[in-house]
């Protein structure tokens, strides 16, 4: 029997129980089950997403919700094969994302690339990110923590198409050096910022505080906001329902 021979409702069932990987590696077996694909849409259930650029390759990490972990790397060649997937694997997917990462600044690059290299490297993945993020029908759902290893510009790139409703915590990496905070301080008690903190205890685990800020977010009378930097110049945005 040959997998043509196979009911399209068996095959839609086996294709429900595989992850990212498995489904494109089937697609590329034959005409007929990469046309079956497309019809049918099968749901990937991803609860983390990783992506690292360098100038030789891109790393896709993933994580399904049953914390099965695997890493699909795209050498240079293979970039267009990358957002050929990628798209994919926002067609695919049907819940909102725990985590996204994206590390722009690869340390084995930063050392030994030029900067005008980088920067033409970072410039032109940033651009596509955007074009198919924005061309999305919704915006990304990333609910408890999105990390961007990048400066502000980038940063600023991809955060407008990230669903604002979903986020819980944005952290932003050392290559950040400065940010405004445009606030009236409020002089509270010692025993308020106390019980504010203990608000935000689970969105900054195993993080040593050097300073932090916390504030009302417009017409959310509902959420506090806060901004924390860390000993190592973490930045990280965080709301919480009080």
């Amino acid at each position: 029997m040959s997998l043509t021979d196979i009911p399209d409702l068996a095959i839609t069932t086996i294709l429900e129980k595989l992850d990212f990987r498995s489904i494109l590696n089937l697609r590329n077996v034959c005409h007929g089950s990469r046309k079956h694909i497309e019809n049918t849409i099968p749901p990937l259930w991803i609860s983390r997403i990783k992506i690292t650029v360098a100038t030789d390759k891109i790393d896709l990490h993933l994580e399904d919700v049953g914390s099965s972990n695997y890493s699909i790397r795209y050498l240079e060649e293979g970039v267009e094969t990358f957002w050929d997937d990628f798209q994919r694997l926002l067609k695919h997917q049907k819940s909102s994302l725990n985590y996204f990462n994206l590390v722009l600044h690869f340390q084995a690059d930063e050392k030994l690339k030029e900067k005008t290299i980088l920067d033409k490297v970072y410039s032109e993945f940033l651009q596509r990110l955007q074009s198919l993020l924005k061309s999305q029908k919704h915006p990304l759902k990333v609910q408890k923590r999105c990390l961007i290893v990048g400066d502000q510009n980038e940063i600023m790139s991809i955060l407008p198409y990230l669903d604002s409703k979903e986020l819980e915590s944005l952290q932003e990496s050392p290559n950040l050096q400065t940010f405004d905070l445009h606030f009236e301080p409020d002089h509270s008690s010692l025993v308020l910022r106390r019980m504010i903190r203990n608000v935000f205890r689970e969105a900054y685990v195993d993080e040593t505080s050097l300073t932090d800020w916390y504030s009302r977010i417009p017409d959310s009378p509902e959420y506090i906001l806060s901004a924390r930097s860390s000993y190592f110049s973490w930045i990280t945005f965080s709301r919480s329902k009080m």
